[in-house]
């Protein structure tokens, strides 16, 4: 599982405070959207002005290797900013930059158009919602078979959280040519559903069993590569369960290839907002992990100049590029109280920006946490991974007979990887204990990872015992769509 950075566009960062070399030493792949060059005269010379945004930025740091996806900016239409006048637009310039640009770019986004805010007029038009979404769906895949090699490069996002979406989807997938493309899938839809609900289960484990049916029962002639992008993702109990889906997938045949991958803006929103208290880990040694209870703790030791050594130039050299490390140092030095204040002066802008008034004083670059999040998360990605590994989880599903079996194996692994259970600690050396014991500690995060583990059994056994069933298949995921969407009691 890789995890995909979304990029601020046009400016990712300032040019004195250049932190793409740091954010590079944690991750190749970057996700831009098409929304910047969107503007309310859909002038396609703003579609140039923004490609020639990406070719410099390509250019710039080529040496680190970058994977560029292109986001089609859909979801512009669907909070509002743009109205049902101006899908024929929006798709007339994602098409232009497609055509014009694909060279430049590595992976693409479907441009997609599900629901739009507050607007019940079309919310509750299927049938409209249906033909837009095919006419734009085809139009991509005529520009698919016409351009050789772009297919590879394309993602279709499947829209799945409404049941009616689900059907609307299924009908675009069977009535256009997907199935013979066999391309790349994404689940979308997913920003924001789980707002007040985080003890809740997965909400893509059934349509990603889904979209893995789709891919080998497809064309597959083209590729034995089943790439798979969940877009919006930023919960641990989220990724945990895409990380269970792909190692338990990779069990089902060796002849596919796996890629899955996340996107989210939260990684490197959240520590500008909490980098006072936010909890973190970092690498320890080449197998281990080091939780520290905030930003801060690594703030250890003395001078860059008079102390190379130190414990806080070895856990910054981690973190960030050399050119950044006295910056990073600067910024570590400088006292909670102070940056505490920073934070609040930055806010205070953003309230004077908003109603049209503006301050001199700039805010002190809160970006500098960027790099050091986006490794912490890193660290999580592997401590969950290896979680999964070292308790044997994908067999024990693969060896449950019933669904009781499924229900103490879920059981036991939220007990033993929380170590809660436990009287006493291991030894003080035993760094991934820890590590694990500090990342798996609430019980929303444990109960969460407990739900997905059963119900990543249920589809499992279908997959393994009436995959021919598909529309049972479908019926199990509507039901979980709509058991997902119940209000709480």
């Amino acid at each position: 599982m890789k995890f995909v950075d979304v990029l601020k566009w046009p400016n990712p960062y300032k040019i004195k405070l250049d932190l793409m070399p740091s954010i590079a030493k944690h991750t190749h792949d970057f996700l831009v959207s098409l929304a910047a060059a969107y503007k309310a005269s859909f002038d396609p010379a703003e579609i140039d002005k923004f490609h020639n945004g990406i070719v410099k930025f390509r250019a710039k740091y080529k040496k680190f290797d970058q994977t560029l996806w292109i986001d089609s900016g859909g979801y512009s239409f669907i909070s509002g900013k743009y109205g049902q006048g101006d899908i024929r637009n929006l798709m007339e310039l994602y098409i232009k930059y497609v055509e014009n640009y694909h060279e430049d770019f590595d992976y693409f986004f479907s441009l997609d158009f599900p629901f739009r805010k507050n607007d019940d007029a079309f919310n509750s038009n299927l049938e409209k919602i249906k033909s837009i979404n095919i006419e734009s769906t085809n139009q991509t895949l005529k520009l698919l078979k016409d351009v050789d090699g772009l297919k590879e490069k394309f993602y279709f996002i499947i829209q799945f959280l409404d049941p009616k979406l689900f059907l609307v989807w299924r009908n675009i997938y069977s009535e256009t040519d997907l199935k013979s493309l066999n391309c790349n899938r994404a689940i979308g839809g997913m920003v924001g559903s789980r707002k007040n609900k985080p003890g809740a289960v997965s909400p893509f484990i059934g349509v990603a069993y889904r979209a893995y049916l789709d891919f080998i029962t497809s064309d597959q002639s083209a590729s034995n590569k089943f790439k798979l992008h969940f877009l919006g993702i930023n919960l641990l109990q989220d990724r945990f369960g895409i990380l269970l889906l792909e190692k338990l997938f990779s069990t089902y045949t060796d002849k596919i290839e796996l890629l899955f991958t996340y996107d989210t803006a939260f990684i490197t929103n959240q520590p500008k907002k909490k980098h006072l208290n936010l909890p973190a880990f970092i690498p320890w040694d080449d197998s281990n992990y080091r939780p520290i209870v905030n930003f801060d703790e690594i703030n250890i030791g003395s001078d860059l100049e008079v102390a190379p050594e130190s414990s806080i130039l070895s856990d910054l050299e981690k973190i960030y590029d050399p050119s950044m490390l006295s910056r990073a140092r600067d910024m570590m030095d400088t006292s909670p109280e102070k940056r505490n204040l920073t934070l609040k002066r930055q806010l205070e802008k953003l309230m004077l920006e908003e109603s049209g008034k503006k301050i001199k004083k700039d805010p002190a670059n809160l970006e500098i946490f960027d790099p050091f999040n986006i490794l912490s998360h890193k660290c999580m990605d592997e401590i969950m991974s290896r979680s999964i590994d070292r308790l044997g989880l994908v067999e024990n599903i693969i060896n449950a007979d019933s669904y009781s079996q499924a229900v103490n194996i879920a059981n036991d692994f939220i007990l033993n990887v929380s170590h809660c259970n436990e009287v006493s600690a291991t030894t003080e050396g035993d760094m991934f204990y820890l590590a694990e014991s500090s990342l798996f500690s609430t019980s929303n995060l444990l109960w969460s990872i407990r739900k997905n583990i059963l119900q990543t059994y249920k589809f499992h056994k279908h997959f393994v015992e009436k995959r021919d069933d598909e529309k049972l298949l479908d019926k199990m995921v509507l039901k979980f769509i709509e058991e997902f969407n119940k209000p709480k009691a």
